[in-house]
């Protein structure tokens, strides 16, 4: 988990980008891994939206990170409502 450590600080859609590069995933390989669309992928990464409830929870699990990560700051929660 350490390895994940330099991610905290970063906006949420940084992170799920610099997570994804750094498994060498493209976005349509992540989207089989965690059921989701490849552009939905691409919208979380260029902060269009945002990924909540199960899908966040799916994406931790799938690249093994705790509760506190990926986690979405006021700006960020702007785009929810």
């Amino acid at each position: 988990m350490e390895v994940y450590e330099d991610l905290r600080g970063f906006p949420l859609n940084q992170q799920l980008r610099l997570l994804r590069y750094r498994h060498e995933l493209t976005q349509g390989e992540l989207a089989k891994e965690i059921k989701t669309t490849k552009v939905s992928i691409s919208e979380w990464e260029n902060g269009k939206r945002i990924p909540v409830g199960r899908t966040i929870e799916r994406i931790r699990q799938y690249y093994g990170l705790p509760i506190g990560f990926l986690t979405i700051d006021e700006t960020e929660e702007q785009l929810l409502n």
